[in-house]
């Protein structure tokens, strides 16, 4: 119970939620109601209960809470949030994990149910990992930002981003920026422009045998799809999404488009998205939670190289700042001269330097033989002493 009461705690405090990214990435059309219902849901998530008898997962909110974050008045509210909670109750989401080739179409919300002011969503058992004691491959999101987006393609097309943005296997192109590349009829299914949850969709989305479905088919054979010409969905639906996203968010978002076939035809757009906020103050306000999930995409994204003892002592020293460590590792895969990984990890993100620099300071080492030296870290245990210490000061 304490735990929970700490998360409420910094939930309420940051105004921050996890959501799992294999939601994120589910199929699904859906209002920007519905989403903004879901991230206030998600946000209490602390406050969950699980029934004894189902396994399900049942949030409660109260409609007034409801209300107030959405900034919404009147009666007309208990209309809405009825055909809300039909809508949501109504339909099955396709769950996909493009890396490991793995989809899964299943009724997230089970029940929604208000009584005496108070606004109950039940999650479907099967998805407890997703939306609960999230530990790994998750994204926060800013509720606040969430709930002042106006359009849902905005919503969806941000959190779909900035889910992508931080993985590994995303090409960085320099800094902050990072290209994220999809193709052009997998992303209107992401994003609700085709509708997933009709039979003829999800009977092409299965017919693949259980490997990445054939998206092109999916859309074409779609009952129930808007903006179907490039120029209607370019205008509508993604330069209205990114110019909303760029005004009210962390990130910028440019694209551009991969045509092919006759008449050039755009079939994938490729995004860069670059982060413009101050990665250190961040990391000064993250939970202990928070800070576990960063560890876990160090530990993925140092593919294995390091013992999780040694990514905490990595994050600890980065301040649990990601890009830090991104851009050492980076430094490290082109070195020729590290024998210690964890030294040089941390005496990249700590003393900042440059990979030019790094191999400069372990050549002329090697020339002095001075002790100490930037030589001895790279090529000599770490003081395992001193990494306790950074561990211990930063909280872990």
């Amino acid at each position: 119970m304490k735990d929970n009461q700490n998360q409420t705690q910094v939930v309420s405090e940051q105004q921050d939620y996890i959501k799992s990214n294999f939601l994120i990435s589910s199929k699904y059309k859906s209002t920007l109601l519905e989403n903004k219902i879901m991230a206030i849901s998600l946000s209490h998530m602390a406050e969950a209960v699980e029934d004894s008898d189902s396994g399900a997962v049942i949030s409660r909110i109260k409609a007034s809470e409801i209300m107030k974050m959405l900034n919404k008045k009147g009666g007309s509210f208990y209309d809405q949030l009825k055909a809300a909670a039909e809508s949501m109750t109504g339909k099955s989401i396709c769950m996909e994990d493009r890396d490991r080739e793995v989809f899964d179409f299943i009724s997230v919300i089970i029940r929604a149910t208000y009584k005496d002011g108070i606004f109950s969503i039940e999650y479907n058992p099967h998805i407890k990992k997703y939306i609960k004691n999230i530990r790994q491959n998750f994204t926060i999101l800013n509720l606040p930002t969430m709930l002042d987006f106006k359009s849902v393609y905005s919503f969806r097309l941000y959190e779909l981003l900035k889910s992508k943005a931080y993985r590994p296997k995303n090409s960085k192109v320099q800094g902050n920026t990072y290209r994220i590349e999809f193709l052009l009829s997998e992303l209107k299914l992401d994003l609700g422009v085709v509708n997933a949850d009709s039979d003829k969709v999800k009977r092409a989305l299965k017919s693949n045998g259980g490997k990445i479905p054939d998206y092109d088919k999916a859309v074409d054979i779609a009952p129930d799809k808007m903006f179907s010409a490039w120029q209607d969905f370019k205008r509508y639906v993604l330069n209205t999404a990114i110019e909303e996203i760029n005004e009210k968010t962390e990130i910028v978002v440019e694209y551009d488009t991969v045509k092919a076939g006759k008449g050039g035809k755009v079939y994938q757009i490729n995004f860069l998205v670059t982060f413009k906020d101050d990665e250190d103050a961040k990391a000064k306000g993250l939970s202990d939670e928070e800070k576990e999930g960063i560890i876990d995409e160090i530990y993925d994204m140092l593919n294995g190289k390091l013992k999780m003892k040694d990514v905490k002592a990595v994050a600890a020293a980065a301040d649990y700042n990601i890009k830090k460590v991104e851009k050492a590792y980076e430094a490290a895969e082109k070195s020729k001269h590290i024998k210690n990984l964890t030294g040089y990890l941390i005496s990249a993100v700590t003393e900042g330097y440059e990979l030019i620099e790094m191999e400069d300071k372990a050549a002329a080492s090697k020339k002095r033989k001075k002790k100490n030296s930037f030589n001895d870290i790279m090529e000599t245990d770490y003081d395992v002493s001193e990494i306790e210490k950074l561990i211990i000061a930063n909280g872990d």
